[in-house]
């Protein structure tokens, strides 16, 4: 789910008129590894500021130092961590 915020005023200054929020829900793929929704469809480029959050089922030391995971969670949210890094 997608919902586009809109002021003619703007939010942080005139020349941004909207913001984007983002909200996915992503459960398990057909595989272990994999996720129902996939690292390009959440974190895309967008001209206006985007916030992007929900669940996304993913367990990695990146967001959550303190939290032990295992080689395996770390192999499936990989993907999504670096997609994030990079957008």
């Amino acid at each position: 789910m997608a919902l586009d915020l809109f002021t003619c005023e703007g939010f942080f200054t005139s020349a941004m008129p909207s913001v984007t929020i983002i909200n996915p829900f992503s459960t398990k793929g057909w595989s272990n590894n994999t996720r129902s929704v996939l690292p390009d469809h959440i974190f895309h480029v967008l001209p206006s500021p985007t916030l992007t959050l929900g669940n996304l089922n993913i367990r990695h030391s990146t967001p959550d130092p303190l939290t032990s995971v295992t080689e395996h969670e770390i192999a499936t949210a990989v993907p999504f961590c670096d997609r994030a890094t990079e957008r």
